[in-house]
């Protein structure tokens, strides 16, 4: 078992920081529930962000599961409104 802190951050907003352990086994059963996949130990491990690198990543989020509020579209930003 791991005690290192890891955040994952899934491509819909979802979000787990905490041991490696936990979030793995966080990120896996969030998945299966939303996503009906199910992630090996490795590939959630290569979905891990640096908190010093990543902007998003708050010390709220380290200390809790959250999800990333709702980002605009690129297609919304560049599609005028009646076209």
């Amino acid at each position: 078992m791991s005690s290192a802190t890891i955040t994952v951050r899934c491509a819909c907003g979802w979000e787990k920081t905490g041991a490696e352990d936990d979030v793995i086994v966080g990120t896996t059963e969030h998945g299966g529930r939303l996503h009906n996949m199910t992630p090996t130990r490795d590939e959630v491990l290569s979905m891990t962000v640096s908190s010093a690198d990543d902007p998003y990543v708050t010390s709220e989020s380290r200390r809790t599961l959250k999800r990333a509020p709702a980002r605009p579209t690129t297609r919304s930003a560049r599609t005028p409104k009646g076209s």
